[in-house]
């Protein structure tokens, strides 16, 4: 029987109104005759699956996604080890997502392919070691909630922490694939998982602070930065007397948590006021915050422009033990 080859076309692989700009770094689609950025047509922002129902969802989620990596990994060092190429290093990557048209990431993944040949089999062994795994399993538990969920910031936060604490080759292979993966392939190797994990070394760092803590103005985004700080992106507000301000509550007691201002990126002339207390005092003061006390409460304002509307981030931290 004859042996027929024809040139394999990119609508074989996924639709071919879709794309991925490496330029731009989007993901787009053809719409009207012109290329135009979907960020919601983007298979690493989409969630299709549901959580799995586990006695610990977000333990089981963590580890069926380290494990889905790890499975993966192992069977591309055999591949490199059979002398297999970058194109079949990359459809490994691209076959452990499934659930969307990630071929749009073929570029994507022959970068990691190239880079995960350059460093071979021995190199990649000797990074990838099962406590690199357990600490990558802790990195995405402490960052999923109660359903086995992660957000695109929390995804971010996961690749920091592994970049700070496994770094090195490990730390590229890893956040090189969940970024490929994307929050939205993280959730969904989570739902398609089966393992069960134990979770009970896992260190997490809570943080002190949530968006229901303010008293006044409009938050935008909140973003935990997996070190106990919390990152919030807000909005002044009219105090009713023509101040644009934002101000921040809690603490009612010595028991509470104890949150600390540490940054705000509003324009140079801002006034802070601020009633502090003491780990283990519900004693107010109204002096400048000093490192072993609590906010209960603070606001601020641009002290030279009153009336403007402002938009800016403010990172709040946990403070002293209460």
């Amino acid at each position: 029987m004859p042996i027929i080859r024809r040139k394999l076309a990119s609508s074989d692989i996924y639709p071919d109104d879709i794309r991925y700009n490496p330029d731009t770094e989007t993901f787009q689609s053809f719409i009207d005759g012109e290329w135009t950025d979907n960020p919601d047509g983007d298979p690493r922002r989409q969630t299709i699956l549901p959580p799995r129902l586990t006695s610990d969802p977000a333990c089981d989620a963590a580890q069926s996604v380290t494990d889905a990596l790890k499975n993966q990994i192992d069977a591309i060092l055999l591949a490199i080890d059979n002398a297999g190429n970058a194109f079949t290093i990359a459809g490994l990557i691209l076959g452990l997502l499934t659930f969307g048209p990630f071929g749009v990431f073929i570029g994507i993944a022959l970068a990691i392919a190239d880079a995960m040949l350059d460093a071979g089999t021995t190199a990649l062994s000797a990074a990838l070691t099962e406590p690199v795994y357990e600490q990558f399993k802790c990195s995405l538990f402490c960052q999923m909630d109660s359903s086995g969920r992660i957000t695109e910031s929390g995804l971010g936060n996961v690749q920091a922490e592994v970049t700070a604490m496994i770094g090195g080759l490990a730390a590229v292979i890893l956040n090189s694939m969940t970024a490929l993966a994307g929050f939205g392939g993280i959730n969904n190797l989570a739902s398609l998982g089966t393992s069960t994990g134990d979770c009970s070394e896992c260190e997490c760092v809570e943080p002190c602070a949530n968006a229901a803590d303010w008293l006044a103005g409009t938050i935008n985004s909140t973003t935990d930065n997996g070190d106990g700080t919390v990152t919030f992106n807000i909005s002044s507000v009219d105090n009713g007397g023509g101040v644009q301000y934002a101000a921040w509550g809690d603490r009612i007691d010595p028991d509470s948590p104890c949150c600390v201002f540490i940054f705000t990126d509003l324009a140079e002339g801002t006034a802070l006021g601020s009633a502090t207390q003491s780990c283990g005092s519900s004693t107010e003061t109204f002096d400048n915050l000093a490192a072993d006390q609590c906010l209960h409460y603070f606001h601020f304002y641009k002290n030279f422009d009153l009336s403007t509307p402002w938009t800016c981030n403010v990172i709040m931290g946990a403070g002293c033990e209460a």
